[in-house]
C-alpha cells in the first residue's frame, strides 16, 4: 500500500497488555482470507461480501501494551499530524494505569479521538465512570467477550463519526474565517462612510489654519518688500503663528488616519483616556460646529490610561459619538457630552446626547448587527454591535445606561497595571 493511499485509511489504536486481544482484533479488522472464520462469513452476510472487503482495508491497526505507552502513541501520532480516530482501551492492564485513567491521560492532549472501553469486569459502575470522565458522546462499553460484529461496526461508525465531526469543523473554521474577513471589510467600510460624512468638516477645519497660515507669510512678505528687516521680532511672531498652524493641521490629519487606517494587527499600546476623546473630538468637532451642536467634554486627568490595540478604542468611540449625532441633527436641543472618571479599576468614558430615549423595548437589541432605529438609509446597523465587540476584546464592556434621562452609554475599560 503506497503512503498516498495509506493517508486515507482510519488509524484505530489498540491498548490492551495481552498479545492475544491485539491478534483478535487484527483478525476481525484486517482482512486476510486465509484465516477466514465462521465469525468472518457472519460479518461477510451482515455487510457484503465486497463491503466487508472495503471495510476491512479502510483500517491501520497500532498496538499500546500498556497506558502509558498508549499516551505516548497518541501524542506522537498528532505530532506527525496522523492522529487516531478510535481507540479500543482494557479497563485492565497491570502493572501500570487501568483504562479510565488512561482515557483521561490521552483526552487530555486529543479532544476528538473515539474511545471504546472494554472490559469483562464490573470494576466502576456507569455512574463512577461518568464521574471521571464526564457523560461524553466519545466514550463507549464494550463488554468482554465481544462480538465480532460488534467490533466491525463500531470501527466503522467511529471512524465515520470522527470524520464527518472533522469536515464539519474544518467547514465551520472556513466559514468563520469568511465571516471575520467580511466583519472587518464591513468595518472598514463604516470607517470610510465616517470620513466621507467628515469630509466637509475636515476640510473647513484645515482650510482655516492655512488661510491663516497664508495671511501671515503675506505679512512677512510684505516686511520684506519694504526692506524694514530691523523688525525682526514681528517676522518672529508670524513665524510662531503659522508653526502653530501647521502643528494644528498636522494634528488633524494624524487623527483622521488614526481613526480610518486598519489597525488589526497592530500591538497593544498604552493610552491616556484623554488621548482617545480628544482625537475623535479634533477630527469631528467642525461638523458639530457646523450643525451647531454643543460638543462638551469635561476635563479629563491624564492618569487614566487604558491598553489599546492600536487606534481600535478610538474608532470605537468615533463610532459611538456619530450614533449620537444622528441621534441629536434633528433635535430642536442638540447637544453631545463625554466625560471619564474613575470607578474601581476602571476608566468609563460616558457619552450622553440630547436626543430620544431609546424606547425600552428596543433596548435589548441595540447592540445586535444590523438593528437600527435609524431612518432607511441613514445607518447600517453595525456602528454600535462593532464597537461592543471591539471594546469586549479589550476585556470592557460597552453597555446603556438605562437610569440616565438621556440616552447615555458607557465604555467601561479595566486600567492600565502598569510596573
Amino acid at each position: 500500500m503506497s503512503d498516498e493511499k495509506a493517508s486515507y485509511k482510519s488509524k484505530i489504536l489498540i491498548v490492551d497488555d495481552q498479545k492475544a486481544i491485539h491478534e483478535d482484533f487484527e483478525k476481525i479488522l484486517i482482512h486476510n482470507s486465509k484465516d477466514e472464520t465462521k465469525a468472518d462469513a457472519l460479518i461477510k452476510e451482515f455487510f457484503g461480501k465486497k463491503k466487508e472487503r472495503e471495510l476491512k482495508n479502510d483500517f491501520i491497526l497500532e498496538s499500546a501494551f500498556q497506558g502509558e505507552d498508549a499516551v505516548t502513541a497518541v501524542q506522537k501520532a498528532l505530532i506527525e499530524m496522523s492522529p487516531y480516530k478510535v481507540a479500543f482501551i482494557d479497563m485492565r492492564m497491570p502493572p501500570g494505569w487501568d483504562g479510565l485513567k488512561t482515557i483521561e491521560e490521552i483526552w487530555k492532549i486529543d479532544h476528538n479521538i473515539q474511545t471504546v472501553l472494554c472490559t469483562a469486569y464490573s470494576d466502576y459502575s456507569w455512574e463512577e465512570i461518568i464521574d471521571r470522565l464526564g457523560n461524553s458522546d466519545r466514550l463507549l462499553i464494550l463488554k468482554k467477550p465481544f462480538d465480532k460484529i460488534e467490533v466491525m461496526q463500531l470501527s466503522f461508525a467511529l471512524c465515520n463519526k470522527w470524520t464527518l465531526t472533522y469536515d464539519m469543523n474544518q467547514l465551520i473554521e472556513k466559514q468563520a474565517v469568511q465571516i471575520r474577513e467580511q466583519e472587518k471589510q464591513l468595518f472598514q467600510n463604516i470607517k470610510l462612510k465616517a470620513l466621507g460624512e467628515m469630509a466637509g468638516g475636515i476640510a473647513h477645519e484645515i482650510n482655516n489654519p492655512l488661510t491663516i497660515i497664508n495671511g501671515h507669510i503675506i505679512a512677512i512678505d510684505k516686511i520684506i518688500q519694504k526692506g524694514d528687516l530691523k523688525n525682526i521680532q514681528d517676522i518672529r511672531d508670524h513665524i510662531g503663528l503659522i508653526k502653530k498652524m501647521i502643528t494644528r493641521v498636522s494634528s488633524i490629519i494624524t487623527n483622521m488616519k488614526k481613526l480610518t487606517r486598519n489597525c488589526e494587527k497592530d500591538s497593544r499600546i498604552l493610552v491616556t483616556c484623554k488621548e482617545i476623546i480628544e482625537s475623535v473630538q479634533s477630527v469631528c468637532c467642525q461638523k458639530f460646529v457646523n450643525t451647531k451642536i454643543d460638543f462638551d467634554i469635561e476635563a479629563i486627568t491624564e492618569e487614566l490610561k487604558v491598553f489599546s490595540i492600536g487606534t481600535q478604542l478610538h474608532q470605537a468611540l468615533m463610532n459611538i459619538v456619530f450614533n449620537a449625532y444622528d441621534a441629536v441633527s434633528d433635535g430642536p436641543n442638540k447637544w453631545i457630552k463625554i466625560k471619564c472618571i474613575q470607578a474601581e479599576g476602571f476608566a468609563n468614558i460616558i457619552i450622553t446626547n440630547s436626543g430620544k430615549r431609546i424606547p425600552g423595548d428596543m433596548e435589548q437589541n441595540i447592540f445586535d448587527p444590523f438593528f437600527t432605529t435609524k431612518d432607511p438609509g441613514k445607518g447600517t446597523g453595525l456602528g454600535l454591535s462593532i464597537s461592543k465587540k471591539i471594546i469586549e476584546e479589550h476585556g470592557g464592556e460597552l453597555f446603556l445606561n438605562k437610569e440616565s434621562k438621556n440616552t447615555e452609554f458607557v465604555i467601561k475599560l479595566p486600567l492600565a497595571v502598569v510596573a
